[in-house]
């Protein structure tokens, strides 16, 4: 009987794949969350560049009353990161602003949000990679 005890001390074939299949669902829920985390911080960073040009632009207008003014062309053209570049479509009286993801974030995140963009009333708007409206999604940061 003594013998029998102890050639089973150890852990059988099953409980090390019971074990492997558990941290293997742990890593894929962890890396998963990871992810979209890190895909926010980066939206955090087109949302940032929307904000400088969007003050760049309003000073321009309260100096100049136009937010075309030859004086007001030094907008940033991407983000500090370098994660979204800036395209500005403005006049004398309006803008809208709009950050397009480019490069790791153009890979990761486009699907879930297209752009980001800014205008002169101060509306935010965010597009999925399927023309719907997912403002609220994106612009959580």
């Amino acid at each position: 009987m003594k013998d029998l005890a102890r050639r089973q001390s150890g852990f059988t074939l099953v409980e090390v794949l019971i074990v492997v299949a558990i941290l293997g669902i742990i890593a894929a829920f962890a890396f998963n969350t990871f992810t979209r985390q890190a895909d926010e911080s980066r939206r955090s960073d087109g949302a940032t560049l929307l904000m400088d040009a969007s003050q760049q632009l309003e000073r321009c207008y309260t100096r100049f009353y136009d937010y075309d003014a030859a004086e007001c062309n030094a907008l940033p053209g991407e983000s500090p990161s370098g994660h979204y570049r800036l395209d500005v479509q403005r006049d004398q009286t309006t803008y809208r602003l709009r950050a397009i993801p480019q490069g790791a974030q153009a890979d990761r995140d486009v699907e879930r949000c297209a752009f980001l963009e800014l205008d002169h009333t101060g509306r935010r708007y965010a597009e999925d990679g399927d023309g719907n409206d997912v403002t609220d999604d994106c612009w959580r940061t």
